[in-house]
C-alpha cells in the first residue's frame, strides 16, 4: 500500500500543472509567457480613436442640425396658425349661438413679446406654452396693408367690414425666427371663410 502511494505521488508531481476540469492540452508557450508576466490584455480607446469618434460625431451633428431646426420652426408656426384658425371658428360659432357680435383681438409681435389673441375678454399667448419671445412673429393686415388689432363677427357669423373698416382679404401671417418659414391664414369673404397657405403663397 505504501509503495503504491509513493508511486502515485511521484507520478502526480511529474504531471504538468493543470486543473481536473481542463481536458485540453496546455500550451507551454502560453504558460511560460503568463508566468513571465509578459502577456497582458489591452482595453479602452486610444487617443487617436477618441479623436476620430469626436470628428465623426461633429460631422453628423453639423449635417443634422439644420434639418432639426427647420423641422422645429415648421412645428412652431403650424401650431400657432392652427390656434388662431381655431379661435376664428370659435368666435364665429359663439356669435351665432349668442346672437350678438363677437370680437377676436390680436396683439402682434413686439420686442420680447409673444403673439397673443383675446377672445371673450380672455387673452391667450400662442404656441401652447412651447414658444419663447420672438420665436414666431404674427402680423395681421387687411387687403389694403393696414394693420388690424380686431376682427369682429356679426351675430350671423359674417365678418364686419364697415365699422371698423376692413378691406378683404384679411391676412394673418406667422413667421419663424429664421424668416424663411411662413404660414398664413387668409379671410377672403364676408362669410368668414378661411384659407391656409405656406411660405411664398403668404407674400
Amino acid at each position: 500500500m505504501t509503495s503504491f502511494l509513493l508511486k502515485f505521488l511521484m507520478a502526480t508531481r511529474l504531471q504538468p500543472d493543470r486543473t481536473l476540469s481542463d481536458s485540453s492540452p496546455i500550451n507551454p508557450y502560453f504558460k511560460t509567457k503568463q508566468l513571465n508576466g509578459s502577456c497582458s490584455s489591452s482595453s479602452g480607446f486610444s487617443l487617436l480613436e477618441m479623436i476620430v469618434i469626436v470628428v465623426i460625431v461633429g460631422v453628423l451633428a453639423a449635417i443634422a442640425a439644420p434639418s432639426w431646426l427647420g423641422m422645429a420652426n415648421r412645428q412652431r408656426v403650424n401650431t400657432t396658425r392652427n390656434e388662431v384658425l381655431q379661435a376664428i371658428r370659435t368666435t364665429q360659432s359663439t356669435a351665432k349661438q349668442r346672437r350678438r357680435p363677437q370680437e377676436l383681438g390680436f396683439t402682434q409681435d413686439g420686442t420680447n413679446d409673444l403673439p397673443t389673441i383675446t377672445l371673450g375678454g380672455v387673452s391667450t399667448e400662442l404656441g401652447s406654452g412651447n414658444l419663447k419671445a420672438d420665436m414666431v412673429n404674427m402680423n395681421v393686415t387687411d387687403g389694403g396693408g393696414n394693420a388690424l388689432s380686431i376682427l369682429e363677427f356679426r351675430e350671423d357669423g359674417t365678418l364686419e367690414t364697415e365699422d371698423p373698416a376692413v378691406t378683404l382679404p384679411v391676412k394673418i401671417v406667422f413667421t419663424a425666427t429664421n424668416g424663411r418659414t411662413k404660414r398664413c391664414l387668409l379671410v377672403e369673404t364676408l362669410l368668414g371663410s378661411v384659407r391656409s397657405e405656406s411660405d411664398d403663397d403668404c407674400l
